[in-house]
């Protein structure tokens, strides 16, 4: 009985969290060390494949130990430095999809190792979404002679097939490009020198919920369905800065179809022109809450600033939780200010959960150590 009591007394003080789930984490410490390796989706949930195919001779796709001191468990470690191909592992993880508000969070380590001949260097690595050029989102890193890869920055890249900005020669006529350099992406790459090479962890967090262009363009920080964004810091330190959230593709004909063809459908593509290791993969995924009763601003709080968001944002309508939208239906109206003066004084925590005041916290504890004292 004490036991049950103290797990009770726990949970009344912990707060829920939002439904969520995680793919099963790729570190590839299972498998044999080779430099042939040669995985199927069924048996490994990976693929590998050349611009023609197989690697061409003298690159090849390997399971081998990290060759520097940061790391050296083992990695998957893409080279092409024997002709320069794009040569590209795709790690078959999917998830539901969402259009409901799912959140979908995908992290991984690299290192830039040698460009091909020491003068050319590329590797990116894409969430497909459909078929072979269409994506959610990119993350490239480029140096060389080619038009799209004239720099050593690292920037984050979306399609966006709803709001033709330009057309394109090719399969994708139709596409808007977003893209933005990612704070601490300047990177050392063409080097072989070894002191050079580093690891870096990479994070994508990508919204599926409702597209909406007018209202991402008017504020994308609190209208950001169908958006991703990315950070980046050196090996396991401090988090560099986000990006902005940058609009991603929302169509069915395009995109977003996690939950289709496992062949096709939501993958992680990792690509190297030249040799890059990669480690440490991993994807989770939660159901974003619509908003918090009562918080006009999304700030988490429900203060007297609530009713000015309701004021300012008076009229508007659309997606549900848009600025100043505190009852949730989506229209900016006198409702709302009842739902501040309703829920006045809320503070949310994850999961969008009223968490409890410190005195209140203490009235639990204090009365779950009085019961195990009576017993």
């Amino acid at each position: 009985m004490r036991k049950i009591l103290i797990s009770l007394m726990i949970l009344s003080l912990v707060p829920a969290l939002a439904t969520g789930g995680v793919t099963n984490p790729e570190g590839f410490e299972g498998y044999a060390l080779t430099d042939t390796w040669n995985p199927t989706v069924i048996g490994e949930g990976w693929l590998r494949f050349g611009e023609n195919g197989y690697p061409a001779t003298g690159n090849s796709v390997e399971i081998a130990v990290g060759s520097e001191p940061e790391n050296t468990t083992q990695v998957l470690k893409i080279d092409s430095t024997g002709n320069g191909e794009n040569l590209s592992a795709a790690w078959y993880q999917n998830v539901a999809d969402a259009d409901a508000g799912a959140v979908t969070t995908t992290t991984f380590k690299f290192m830039p190792d040698i460009g091909w001949g020491n003068t050319e260097y590329r590797m990116f690595a894409t969430r497909q979404s459909g078929f072979y050029w269409a994506y959610t989102w990119s993350i490239l890193i480029g140096r060389g002679t080619t038009p799209w890869s004239p720099n050593i920055d690292l920037n984050l890249q979306t399609f966006d097939h709803n709001e033709v900005a330009y057309e394109e020669p090719g399969p994708n006529p139709d596409q808007k490009t977003y893209r933005e350099d990612l704070p601490g992406g300047d990177l050392i790459v063409i080097s072989s020198s070894p002191d050079d090479n580093i690891w870096y962890t990479l994070q994508v967090e990508e919204d599926n919920g409702a597209y909406d262009y007018d209202a991402w363009v008017a504020d994308p920080v609190n209208n950001h369905g169908s958006s991703t964004r990315a950070r980046l810091k050196i090996a396991d330190g401090e988090w560099n800065d986000w990006t902005g959230w940058l609009l991603h593709d929302s169509g069915d004909d395009y995109g977003l179809n996690y939950a289709g063809s496992p062949y096709d459908n939501g993958r992680v593509r990792v690509t190297s022109n030249g040799r890059t290791e990669f480690d440490d993969f991993s994807m989770t995924w939660q159901a974003e809450p619509p908003g918090n009763p009562g918080d006009a601003n999304n700030d988490d709080v429900v203060s007297a600033d609530d009713y000015g968001s309701v004021q300012v944002n008076f009229g508007d309508t659309g997606a549900v939780n848009i600025p100043g939208d505190a009852n949730l239906d989506g229209v900016v109206s006198a409702d709302d200010y009842g739902s501040v003066q309703l829920n006045f004084g809320t503070t949310y925590g994850m999961g969008g959960v009223p968490v409890p005041e410190p005195g209140t916290m203490m009235l639990l504890g204090i009365g779950g150590l009085a019961m195990l004292r009576r017993r």
